[in-house]
């Protein structure tokens, strides 16, 4: 239960948020990134690159500047961002390496982001091997699915992003298959081991957080190991501070794909969360920063003043 005076906090954080200078915000938290005080895994499970092509297209510096050290913000040599696998210098073994180290701790603190559903297990729900369809590197032989990758990182990560509509909330990777008498005379009962509330698509992708429109639940209500975050999400906590084993913050950046700039805002407003130097987003009823979400389309036009004035062109 939230209590009035963080109520009041909160709403005057959105405002705060609002009237930020983001360019500078962004610099700052890339300072930081590059100075090795915070690190940034980016973990993609099923998805299509799109959020990570809006990323690198959003602003001054983007990912690649920041990753290789063109920009005048981030030393040259410096990596910035620990694992992205699109961007990363590192591929194969040594890219999986980063991950196993983000896992076993050798890199807090870090923020973790994750774009993609992810096909949960049986164990999360599932019906027996739906988590094979996602999966990134081997371990003794065996293929690491990418749930058993949330499962270990999410213990360590001191925040959470989920950008783009996939990782949010299932997306278009968690679609519905409306034909499945077509599949049952095919003698494939796979949609009738779904238990009810989960993802009927091929795959059984949810995203992290619930989707309240399809009634899908998300990681954060499947995984034990997101539970701090689901604390968060449920109201049930405000985090002191950084790393704090009970409540950690997690936030949504949806979109197909997300928009590149909230992106990065929001990724940076988490790394200067971390550093105490900005104060945690206000969120919306979806997990969304209301400070990017709050106004519509609409009203962040750079025509709505002649709409509200009544000055329209006339035709003939």
């Amino acid at each position: 239960m939230i209590d009035r005076r963080t109520l009041i906090k909160a709403g005057l954080t959105t405002a705060l948020l609002a009237s930020i200078n983001w360019d500078k915000a962004i610099r700052t938290a890339a300072e930081t990134v590059a100075s090795g005080a915070i690190n940034i895994i980016w973990f993609e499970a099923a998805a299509c690159d799109g959020d990570t092509e809006s990323a690198i297209q959003a602003t001054d510096p983007d990912l690649i500047q920041v990753l290789l050290g063109k920009s005048h913000v981030v030393p040259p040599g410096t990596v910035a961002l620990r694992f992205q696998h699109v961007v990363m210098p590192e591929w194969g073994e040594r890219a999986l390496e980063v991950l196993h180290l983000a896992a076993a701790g050798r890199l807090d603190p870090f923020v973790l982001v994750l774009e993609g559903a992810v096909p949960p297990d049986e164990k999360a729900g599932a019906p027996p091997g739906s988590d094979m369809f996602c999966f990134v590197g081997e371990e003794n032989g065996k293929p690491i699915t990418c749930l058993e990758w949330m499962r270990r990182l999410l213990p360590r990560a001191v925040a959470f992003v989920s950008v783009g509509n996939c990782a949010s909330y299932g997306g278009f990777a968690g679609n519905y298959v409306w034909e499945k008498d077509y599949f049952r005379r095919m003698g494939f009962d796979y949609f009738d081991k779904f238990p009810s509330g989960y993802g009927k698509s091929p795959t059984g992708n949810v995203g992290f957080f619930d989707d309240k429109r399809r009634g899908h639940k998300g990681l954060v209500h499947l995984l034990p190991e997101a539970e701090p975050f689901r604390r968060f999400i449920d109201g049930e906590c405000v985090p002191t501070a950084p790393g704090q084993a009970n409540c950690r913050p997690a936030v949504a950046v949806p979109g197909c794909p997300a928009n590149g700039n909230g992106i990065l805002k929001t990724v940076a407003n988490l790394v200067l969360w971390v550093k105490g130097l900005m104060p945690l987003p206000e969120l919306d009823e979806f997990a969304r920063p209301k400070f990017i979400f709050g106004p519509t389309v609409h009203e962040n036009c750079p025509r709505a003043a002649w709409y509200a004035a009544g000055d329209f062109r006339k035709t003939a």
